[in-house]
């Protein structure tokens, strides 16, 4: 006699008087809800077209809704949404159905049996799945703020590179001029063949150091681009960094903001708290698993009996040892790793305010000391060069200086809003609007003043230093 066994899981359909109620929320409103980002614009199938500089504010909001690589973040926002619906839904009963038959004889059985231990443990495992669905956001939460982090610093490190590009060039124009100028007073016999070397060896590095700028500017506008999910010619930058804010929030007050705003710390607490449950769950796991459900059978005459029946499976060899050993385990390095991110939460908050802080001096000692020096040494360079008091090598040592501390101030004023987004992930939010802002850089400065400035040839250049030599 042959013997078929069919089981069948029935859908969901049959547990829903059983399955919790509520109405869940969007994923993507728990994301904002807990990064305070705005991400219900997010279409990346229609880029905008970018009508004014971006700023960095600008520059996120273009990320989060062009990004390719956010949308991926929301969608395993939606995976944990799935998982937390799927521990909260009671499993569906089985359906077991026997056929028995020969020549003269037919005989049939039909069985649906529940999981037991699945209802009694359901609010448990509910719980579970609700905790561990917000550590997963919480992390998916912390890696969108490196997202953001990622778009500030492509972004400064942009505008900064198209900056000093811009100096480069206005340099390499100032050296060109300038040995121009040295060529003409060299057929004239009023300038040294030394001189005239030297002039155009500065002509050449100037335009190497235009290529190299040229160079590192496009790498960080390609850089921006693909933080923004745009190509570059769909957006434009401004022309200069903005201004330092007249003062910086207070470290220790950013240290007691960490510990209650990073969703990364949230996320570790929520899942010390789900292993935790976790572990007190597989305490229980030493029930044999219990199904239970209707019995009927009918035979060859057409009688028919009907009944309770019940499943039981024989824990000989698994009493839940290791399940339990694994819960521990887990445990154990929740907590740990808990333990350890409130020890390094303040301190990332520390290094990143103090390098935020260095970068301020190192801005303002550069835009406020070392840049008037530079021009002022520069100037009186290129005078003692008009009254042939010194050679045309001290002057263009000068021009190169005073280049370089533009150069410096620049990467000081990127360095600076570079580490304070890194300040504001480490702080976990935003920091503290400040009250006013200082003076730019540059208030009033024509755009030649930030490069090499004017050919060292001025008017008394009829003078020569050294013969014709």
């Amino acid at each position: 006699m042959k013997r078929r066994i069919l089981s069948i899981a029935f859908p969901a359909l049959l547990a829903l008087p059983l399955r919790a109620n509520g109405r869940r929320p969007p994923e993507v409103g728990d994301l904002s809800a807990r990064t305070g980002l705005d991400l219900s614009l997010s279409s990346p199938e229609t880029p905008p077209t970018a009508t004014e500089p971006l700023t960095a504010e600008t520059a996120v909001q273009t990320a989060l809704t062009n990004s390719r690589r956010v949308q991926a973040l929301l969608r395993e926002a939606a995976v944990a949404r799935a998982d937390r619906r799927r521990e909260r839904t009671l499993p569906g009963p089985d359906l077991e159905a026997s056929l028995r038959r020969n020549a003269s004889e037919k005989h049939t059985e039909l069985a649906v049996l529940g999981d037991v231990n699945g209802v009694l443990l359901y609010p448990w495992k509910a719980a579970i799945g609700n905790t561990r669905y917000r550590a997963a956001l919480g992390l998916l939460a912390a890696e969108l703020a490196d997202r953001v982090l990622e778009v500030r610093t492509a972004y400064y490190r942009a505008v900064a590179a198209e900056k000093a590009r811009a100096l480069s060039a206005d340099a390499a124009d100032s050296f060109a001029a300038a040995a121009e100028l040295s060529r003409r007073q060299r057929n004239a016999g009023t300038m040294s063949a030394l001189d005239l070397a030297e002039q155009e060896a500065a002509e050449v590095e100037s335009r190497v150091s235009l290529e190299s700028s040229d160079s590192q500017a496009l790498a960080e506008r390609e850089r921006l681009a693909r933080a923004l999910g745009l190509p570059p010619t769909a957006w434009t930058l401004p022309d200069d960094l903005p201004a330092l804010p007249a003062q910086d929030p207070d470290a220790a007050a950013l240290q007691d903001a960490a510990l209650a705003r990073r969703n990364d710390l949230a996320a570790a607490q929520e899942e010390a708290s789900a292993s935790s449950r976790a572990l007190s769950l597989s305490r229980l796991s030493f029930f044999p698993s219990l199904r239970a459900g209707v019995y009927t059978e009918k035979d060859q005459d057409g009688q028919r009996l009907t009944g309770p029946a019940v499943s039981v499976q024989i824990p000989l060899f698994d009493l839940g040892s290791a399940a339990r050993l694994r819960a521990g385990a887990e445990r154990d390095a929740a907590r740990h790793n808990l333990a350890a991110m409130r020890t390094e939460v303040p301190s990332e908050v520390r290094v990143a305010h103090r390098t935020m802080t260095a970068a301020r001096h190192a801005f303002e000692a550069t835009r406020d000391e070392l840049v008037p020096q530079r021009e002022k040494v520069s100037a009186e360079a290129q005078k003692r060069y008009n009254f042939m008091l010194s050679g045309v090598y001290q002057l263009l040592a000068a021009k190169r200086a005073e280049a370089s501390a533009w150069r410096s101030a620049i990467e000081a004023q990127r360095d600076y809003w570079i580490a304070r987004a890194e300040l504001e992930k480490a702080a976990g939010g935003p920091l503290p609007a400040p009250a006013a802002m200082e003076i730019p850089m540059e208030p009033n400065a024509p755009a030649t003043q930030e490069t090499a400035p004017t050919a060292p040839a001025e008017a008394p250049m009829h003078h020569h230093h050294g013969g014709n030599q």
